[in-house]
């Protein structure tokens, strides 16, 4: 499970537009969505994991082990979805893909908008999350940052 603003910094009302390339049928692990939007959630860093990859493998929602089952439970899992279809999520909609157990890979195009004036963002210079600024969430969420 994870919201898509604390990896990509872009704004708490941006949008993810998730476009398949491929079809992705139940198989494949459709995405899962809970709802309602349950506001921005508190992160822990894994620092061990953070030395190893260039990428957000280090970001994850604190106590998840404790908590996922939960949304599980209350999971919106998605239809069957083919290329020329679109899932818009909001950029704090909790969402994970289902497992795949298919030989196939899911394919899939995404695409985000945030308004360029949103007062963060702009507070922030327009800076996000990208390799060149790993700690930007804890950075301006100190409040809901922990070490795993």
């Amino acid at each position: 499970w994870h919201q898509d603003y604390p990896y990509n910094m872009l704004a708490m009302n941006a949008a993810t537009a998730w476009i398949p390339i491929r079809p992705v049928t139940g198989d494949m692990g459709r995405l899962n969505v809970r709802t309602p939007l349950a506001g921005l959630q508190p992160i822990a860093y894994d620092e061990e994991a953070k030395q190893q990859f260039h990428n957000s493998r280090y970001i994850g929602i604190k106590d998840l082990d404790a908590r996922g089952a939960a949304w599980d439970r209350e999971a919106v899992i998605a239809p069957d979805m083919y290329p020329g279809d679109l899932l818009l999520l909001h950029a704090l909609s909790l969402h994970k893909s289902g497992a795949n157990r298919s030989m196939c890979s899911r394919w899939v195009a995404t695409a985000r908008y945030g308004p360029f004036m949103d007062d963060a963002l702009y507070e922030r210079t327009w800076f996000t999350a990208r390799a060149k600024y790993p700690d930007i969430f804890k950075h301006h969420h100190p409040d809901l940052f922990t070490k795993r």
